[in-house]
């Protein structure tokens, strides 16, 4: 008995706890949800000391990026990114390729 009790006031603390993050949504939140739209973009911070750079969100529309910026994509995600607009920036596809660096120097250690 007493366990069923814990399980509905768990639950009723997660419906609480979801229709007051409903209500209250932040204004920040992407509210256009269509083709062509991006729903972040840019760097915001992150949330402790060392931790990993946060996206912003972005409800604005994808952009052509800069030739360098294409030509990074391109390398790291394949041809599709020939010519088609982006919803990221430089910092954002800069820490991609240095995430992806440091994965590959641990996988070579873990082979070797």
């Amino acid at each position: 008995m007493l366990n069923r009790r814990a399980n509905w006031r768990y639950l009723f603390l997660l419906s609480t706890s979801l229709f007051w993050l409903h209500v209250h949504a932040d204004d920040g939140w992407t509210k256009i949800h269509e083709e062509g739209r991006c729903a972040i973009r840019g760097h915001c911070g992150s949330e402790t000391l060392f931790g990993p750079e946060l996206p912003c969100p972005d409800n604005g529309e994808a952009e052509e990026p800069t030739a360098d910026v294409r030509k990074k994509l391109v390398d790291i995600c394949g041809d599709k990114w020939t010519d088609t607009l982006v919803c990221c920036k430089e910092e954002q596809v800069h820490a991609v390729e240095m995430s992806l660096r440091q994965l590959q120097q641990v996988l070579t250690k873990l082979i070797a």
